[in-house]
């Protein structure tokens, strides 16, 4: 009987091995591989790498900003960067505080991470990579402002607030 669990439990996490599911985590290499193109991403934009920075981005990916308007395709994205990295060498700087990373299978990652930022102060990132042509891609990066919970009934009472100006009624 004990010999059958065995085989029953190695059956078990050969298979488990080999479909991904590895409780979300992934492997270290590949978790380790994903967070040095996130870092690669935010050095890049702190030097105003404009090359560099786009081709971390998967040629399908999708950029989210703060503002619910900020919503870019890559080749969107790039003809909004480029007056700012590219004409004016200015990038932007997030530092990454903390970061937790998933892979599922071999090909598609996910990751969320606090980052600081002089301007802001501390921002949520989070995103997804996908492993193509021997390498990871970022395919969305979504950036999201940090709100504490006792103060969000005044922020959406400000994002709420007609701008000054605003004559208010329908669109």
């Amino acid at each position: 009987m004990r010999r059958r669990t065995w085989i029953g439990v190695f059956g078990a996490m050969v298979l488990t091995s080999s479909l991904g599911l590895r409780g979300g985590s992934g492997s270290s290499a590949g978790v380790a591989d994903v967070r040095e193109v996130l870092n690669a991403f935010h050095r890049a934009a702190s030097e105003a790498d404009f090359d560099g920075y786009f081709a971390l981005m998967d040629e399908g990916g999708s950029f989210l900003g703060t503002d619910a308007s900020e919503r870019w395709t890559k080749a969107e994205f790039m003809d909004y960067a480029r007056p700012f990295m590219v004409e004016q060498g200015k990038g932007w700087a997030y530092k990454p505080r903390a970061r937790r990373v998933s892979i599922m299978g071999k090909r598609t990652a996910w990751f969320d991470e606090l980052l600081d930022n002089e301007k802001y102060g501390t921002l949520r990132g989070q995103g997804v990579l996908v492993f193509t042509k021997g390498t990871w891609k970022i395919a969305q990066y979504s950036y999201s402002f940090t709100v504490p919970n006792d103060r969000a009934k005044s922020v959406v009472e400000l994002i709420l607030a007609p701008e000054p100006g605003d004559q208010g009624g329908e669109p």
